[in-house]
């Protein structure tokens, strides 16, 4: 049976915890490089940003704490050009949230951010991705009202037969909050009711 470490001698106690810090320092480094450049993020610290990816192209597809990816929370706060300056540095358009399952794309399009909703589509983000409870980008603009973000998701192919897990699909949604215009623009792509 092994010994517990807090009863080892003192020089081995001290050797055996230099060897654990010597051997998880990469990591303890890596993760604190991450959270700085999460808090980077969220302050629009630009010149840090920069040089954090030149530094590690591969810490664009960072996340904060809650597990959100980085492109999330720029495009939460509506810095598009942040966000173009992730996707060009090859970060992940469609990363999603741990908890919720949560994109990019769904989260520019609730917002009704049709510019975000564009250069996410340009880097090839999944127009027809669905969170964790069966919420696509589309589902959410028609239910927020966004008409601009709609016509760009039915421009770039947006499945509108796709049900959330209330079983309604966006056309529904549409009729339900009385969006006609957006409704009118469901139909003319074909969605029946």
């Amino acid at each position: 049976m092994a010994r517990p470490l807090f009863r080892l001698k003192t020089p081995l106690r001290i050797l055996t915890l230099a060897c654990l810090l010597t051997l998880s320092g990469g990591a303890l480094a890596q993760q604190a490089t991450r959270y700085e450049f999460v808090r980077a993020i969220e302050k629009g610290d630009y010149r840090a940003i920069r040089m954090a990816v030149l530094d590690d192209h591969t810490i664009v597809d960072a996340r904060d704490s809650d597990g959100v990816p980085v492109v999330i929370i720029a495009t939460s706060k509506g810095d598009v050009a942040l966000l173009q300056f992730l996707l060009k540095s090859e970060a992940n358009p469609d990363q999603p949230q741990r908890d919720s399952g949560e994109t990019a794309l769904m989260v520019a399009a609730g917002r009704g951010d049709a510019v975000a909703v564009k250069l996410l589509l340009a880097y090839k983000a999944d127009v027809n991705a669905e969170d964790k409870r069966g919420e696509s980008a589309l589902i959410r603009a028609v239910r927020e009202g966004h008409a601009e973000a709609v016509r760009v998701l039915l421009d770039h192919g947006a499945d509108y037969t796709m049900e959330d897990y209330t079983g309604r699909t966006p056309l529904q949604y549409a009729r339900e909050a009385r969006r006609t215009r957006i409704a009118g623009m469901l139909e003319k792509a074909g969605a029946s009711y």
